[in-house]
């Protein structure tokens, strides 16, 4: 049976973690720099309907990707001929980078582990998905 001091130190990590919000393993992190803020509306939207909404783009536009639970997932709200619209960049290796909010991950020839795709909150739609090529 576990003694007292152990299950303290157990319950303080509990509390830390959500009085913080973080989670063991955060998949969707907001790069830094962006034209304007991606909020928590139109990121719990997008977060909605994404898995299934890329899966059908990917099918459309005949490109393969990883399975889905594989990778995690960079966002940032920019203009795109004056609207606005969320990048995303989904990843299976972050390259040992710490702090995923700084700037994309930038990959050439990374196949299907790198993708990117653009989320219009107006529509609700997923477009122009590219799938990094291979060497």
């Amino acid at each position: 049976m576990p003694n007292q001091r152990y299950l303290q130190r157990i319950v303080i990590v509990l509390v830390a973690v959500v009085l913080t919000g973080a989670s063991a393993e955060q998949s969707w992190f907001q790069v830094r720099g962006g034209d304007w803020v991606v909020d928590a509306k139109t990121l719990t939207s997008l977060q909605g309907t994404f898995k299934d909404s890329l899966l059908g783009l990917a099918r459309r536009t005949h490109q393969q990707l990883l399975p889905f639970s594989r990778y995690r997932f960079q966002f940032q709200g920019q203009f795109s001929s004056g609207r606005k619209v969320v990048a995303i960049f989904g990843f299976c290796d972050d390259l040992g980078r710490k702090d995923l909010t700084e700037f994309f991950l930038a990959m050439l020839d990374g196949g299907q582990c790198f993708f990117g795709v653009t989320y219009s909150p107006d529509s609700g739609q997923l477009t122009e998905l590219y799938v990094e090529g291979t060497a």
